[in-house]
């Protein structure tokens, strides 16, 4: 969330969200209009469905669009989260082998 802020993209990320959950609710109140008229035929019907279609067709691309960058949010933070407890890690070996070192100094001395 820090690179999201960093990068100035919170605006790209929230429009994503609003539009996905947006075309969700246009693919409901289709869905539900297109059940109602199951008994009618016309071209009001057809128009509809091809409504349906395109808006389910955009829904399908936008959430996985929006679930995609989620995915690549949460294991770049892993993935971060992974490199710096190696790098302390690293620094505590070096405290260590110091540490022994200095130990060793002091065995060959006394």
């Amino acid at each position: 969330m820090k690179e999201i802020r960093q990068n100035h993209v919170n605006g790209i990320f929230k429009y994503q969200l609003y539009e996905s959950l947006i075309i969700s609710f246009i693919v409901l109140i289709l869905s539900i209009f297109l059940q109602i008229s199951i008994n009618y035929s016309g071209k009001l019907e057809e128009i509809l469905f091809e409504c349906w279609v395109f808006c389910v067709s955009y829904f399908a691309f936008s959430t996985y669009r929006i679930i995609n960058l989620l995915l690549k949010i949460i294991f770049a933070t892993d993935a971060q989260e992974q490199i710096s407890k190696n790098e302390k890690s690293e620094e505590q070996k070096r405290q260590q082998l110091h540490h022994i070192n200095k130990l060793n100094r002091q065995e060959k001395n006394n």
